[in-house]
């Protein structure tokens, strides 16, 4: 719908106007009407018209004033305007200062739907102009990121300092990883929303890289408010679909040249996604090489030095053997705290709870044959493991299949996680 503002100083126009025309058949809206010429000026950067239907003569700020005054700023606008008879010179006036039109009172139903059609049609053109020209300046520079980032990883040197065309204050990359059923089309269909709400609204640039969609941006994220911020924002535009979004921000820098070690700190912290704490974007600062991105409590402990599968097994049968809902997220967090810290990267991890859950349901299975084909049926959850995308997931998982596996062999569980 194209936005437009009514301004006269006569209620009954005003009025008239807005209820006589079936607006949106012709796809317009009113969004606004205003009584005089001032009221037109303080509104009119905040509603941002698509056409402004203006009284030629009103009190105080004749229609032509505010034509003169909006079109400093706003040398595109348009606007139809309104005049009586008296008013000819006025209108020829108008004319020359390149309005799309004027109409005389009393308004013809007719006539103002005729030049709502043509306006509409020049409005339409020069949207999907500005869209092509956008479009075409997207593509270009995103293809002078990814050039950027890939020579400077390659050890290619850098771009010169204007290479992109930018001359923003500060620079950053937001790198995401996002999970979604394979579907490409998806893909791009999702990228295309990230493209209008930053790339076309002159916030930032998207582009993309191995595992998903980066983000130039023009805004700095710095804090764990904006942090959260962005990530609600970008979970929002993306909510149609179901998106497990993980988000990694690099430090914002002064110049292009400098794009590639944002980038270079955001892809080390993603690679970390799997002990990511908090559902937003995660700062530089929070990675291995700063602050670490898991839980304070999830620290080296004794022991932590070397493998300890095998004890945590014993403890995990025994749990289990009693039935003990509450000794079974006992061991789980000591899993957490011990095999965390010593194997750090997603994949060892994964294996260490995996062969925990393996030793501890052979024991069982073995030292009660009744257990064995209910071991059985629980065994999915070695498999289950490898499919969690964060420790959290993980532990929240495990919880709730033990605890229904409990539940299964005649004891009473409890879901603590």
């Amino acid at each position: 719908m194209y936005k437009v503002f009514l301004v006269d100083d006569e209620p009954s126009i005003r009025e008239g106007l807005t209820t006589i025309i079936e607006w949106e058949k012709y796809g317009f809206q009113v969004i606004a009407t205003a009584a005089s010429g001032r009221e037109a000026i303080s509104r009119f950067e905040e509603l941002e018209p698509d056409l402004t239907i203006i009284d030629i003569r009103m009190p105080g700020m004749t229609g032509l004033d505010v034509i003169e005054e909006v079109r400093r700023n706003h040398p595109d606008s348009h606007f139809l305007i309104l005049s009586g008879y008296a008013d000819f010179d006025y209108a020829k006036k108008a004319i020359s200062f390149g309005v799309d039109g004027y109409l005389l009172k009393p308004v013809d139903e007719e006539e103002i739907i005729g030049e709502l059609e043509r306006i509409a049609t020049i409005l339409t053109r020069e949207r999907e102009t500005m869209a092509r020209h956008a479009g075409e300046d997207t593509v270009y520079r995103e293809h002078q990121i990814e050039a950027l980032l890939f020579d400077s990883l390659e050890g290619a040197g850098s771009m010169e300092e204007d290479s992109l065309g930018l001359h923003w204050p500060h620079y950053q990359i937001v790198l995401l990883e996002m999970h979604v059923a394979p579907d490409l089309q998806r893909g791009s269909v999702m990228k295309r929303k990230l493209i209008e709400a930053f790339d076309q609204k002159d916030r930032g640039i998207v582009f993309s890289f191995h595992s998903g969609l980066g983000l130039l941006s023009k805004e700095t994220i710095t804090s764990e408010s904006s942090a959260r911020n962005l990530y609600d924002e970008l979970e929002g535009l993306l909510g149609e679909w179901e998106v497990h979004m993980y988000g990694a921000a690099g430090e914002p820098v002064h110049s292009t040249s400098e794009i590639a070690r944002s980038y270079t700190q955001a892809n080390r912290l993603l690679g970390e996604r799997f002990l990511f704490t908090e559902k937003r974007i995660m700062l530089w600062t929070e990675g291995s090489e700063g602050e670490s991105v898991v839980k304070p409590e999830v620290e080296a402990v004794d022991g932590a030095h070397e493998p300890v599968e095998d004890e945590l097994a014993d403890k995990l049968y025994y749990a289990l053997d009693i039935r003990s809902s509450e000794s079974v997220m006992r061991v789980l967090g000591e899993m957490e705290e011990r095999l965390v810290p010593y194997h750090r990267t997603e994949q060892a991890i994964k294996t260490a709870f995996s062969q925990v859950f393996s030793l501890a349901f052979n024991k069982l299975a073995a030292t009660n044959q009744q257990m064995h084909s209910i071991m059985q049926e629980h065994s999915v959850l070695i498999n289950e493991v490898y499919h969690q995308f964060t420790m959290s997931d993980l532990k929240v998982m495990a919880s709730e299949h033990l605890n229904r596996l409990i539940q299964r062999m005649g004891g009473e569980a409890r879901i603590l996680y």
